[in-house]
């Protein structure tokens, strides 16, 4: 599905697909229009990577404002629990300002928007440090 977006128009930057260390750079709540008609709000979230080339690129991800936790977290749960690597509770509120900087892992893709294409984050990973990989191993 195809999305219009109203106000600023997502980072165009093309790195190549894979998974990458990043921190959330900023986020923004955005009213969209689907091909449909239908008016939705979004987030739309910007991690800052590395590439392997060595330069910093600010990439956008996407996921509705919808905060479900349960069996079948929403996206939006998913994220934010990785950016703060641990589960959230029902009824329990989040600041997503104290997101900010925080690092993580993502995955980004390919998206091909009219003739142009462009990466985007499809999901977010829990960082994990060196010693909490050795745990697991054990």
């Amino acid at each position: 599905m195809e999305f219009e977006v109203k106000g600023q128009a997502f980072n165009a930057v093309h790195v190549e697909s894979g998974v990458y260390p990043a921190k959330l750079a900023q986020y923004t709540v955005r009213e969209i229009t689907t091909r449909s008609g239908e008016n939705r709000s979004v987030i739309i979230w910007t991690f800052e990577i590395t590439a392997s080339d060595g330069n910093t690129y600010l990439i956008d991800g996407m996921t509705s404002t919808k905060f479900s936790v349960g069996r079948r977290p929403s996206k939006a749960v998913q994220w934010v629990q990785a950016l703060l690597g641990r589960e959230l509770k029902v009824g329990e509120k989040v600041n997503l300002d104290l997101l900010l900087g925080k690092e993580c892992m993502v995955k980004v893709e390919d998206r091909k928007i009219g003739d142009t294409v462009v990466s985007r984050v499809t999901d977010v990973i829990k960082k994990v440090t060196v010693q909490q990989a050795t745990k697991k191993k054990s």
